[in-house]
């Protein structure tokens, strides 16, 4: 599947998964990108084939200089300019016409996430707002379901996306979903599981979950409160659409010290229940519709 590029950001992999020994190969709205870091740390992101005989070149390797080089021919490309810099058996100081090159990606790392933006022209546009900057938790997983449709599951029905262990999402908003600098804020009640509801004391709901939800990457950045507001969990939820009508998710997430979470307080299913998702009514997704199809057209997903 391919996506009209715009000027946005896809966190397409966690920090601690890019190394200076081998690249790794990952696909991204239609993309084939190969990520490696350099030996000062720098990460790269380059079209992942060679344009010699269009092998993968993530199934090469990374020279002690940091350069990338494919494992077919030996082809070897910079990470900055994508140019040709090498070919074994030739002389060193061969020049390589221009064409010789691999289309390269602009990269950003942040708050354990690596962001690539595959806008070819135009201005670049700022990566997400600001999350939490220590999330020490992380996974990833590939989920059999369309980049949209996990949006619209995550914002109507979370309980099908994430679980917080102890904590039972609930189908009520503390405050109408409403956009905020090119994202959906909402704010939906929770409960802890296993509670009676409605309560016998107090009406009130125990807990919060806020969250901002990007209206075109749908990257999530979320936090839990207790009723006096005071953080009890924080995380980050990046959806990338994959191949074949998947999506790839990566997350980060942090327990503040003061929660009562349990040891493992955050959990991204790998699967969704299909049957519970046909039957979700639109709640917050519309106001998420309406953002994406206001003042400019949004992307396109084509099978």
């Amino acid at each position: 599947m391919e996506v009209e590029e715009h000027s946005v950001w896809w966190a397409v992999a966690r920090s601690e998964e890019l190394g200076s020994k081998k690249p790794i190969g990952i696909s991204c709205a239609g993309h084939a990108v190969a990520l490696w870091r350099e030996p000062d740390g720098t990460a790269r992101a380059v079209e992942d084939r060679c344009p010699h005989r269009r092998v993968p070149l993530s199934l090469g390797c990374i020279l002690p200089d940091g350069r990338l080089r494919c494992g077919y021919h030996g082809w070897t490309f910079a990470g900055a300019t994508g140019r040709l810099e090498e070919i074994p058996n030739l002389p060193g100081e061969t020049r390589f016409p221009a064409v010789y090159r691999v289309r390269t990606y602009p990269v950003q790392e942040r708050d354990g996430l690596v962001r690539i933006n595959l806008a070819a022209t135009g201005t670049i546009a700022p990566i997400p707002k600001e999350t939490a900057t220590d999330l020490p938790l992380s996974g990833s997983t590939a989920v059999a379901i369309g980049h949209d449709q996990y949006i619209r599951a995550f914002l109507d029905a979370p309980e099908l996306v994430i679980s917080i262990p102890g904590v039972q999402f609930t189908t009520y908003l503390s405050a109408d979903p409403h956009v905020e600098d090119e994202h959906v804020v909402m704010e939906r009640s929770c409960r802890r599981h296993g509670l009676r509801w409605p309560a016998r004391v107090s009406a009130d709901f125990e807990l919060n979950l806020r969250t901002e939800t990007h209206i075109e990457t749908g990257e999530t950045a979320l936090r839990l409160m207790d009723r006096d507001f005071r953080p009890l969990l924080s995380g980050v939820i990046a959806p990338v659409p994959a191949v074949r009508n998947t999506t790839a998710v990566r997350w980060r997430a942090q327990a503040h010290a003061k929660g009562r979470l349990r040891r493992r307080p955050f959990l991204v299913h790998d699967t969704i229940d299909a049957t519970r998702l046909a039957a979700v009514l639109p709640s917050a997704s519309i106001e998420f519709d309406k953002a994406r199809l206001g003042e400019r057209a949004p992307w396109q997903l084509a099978v």
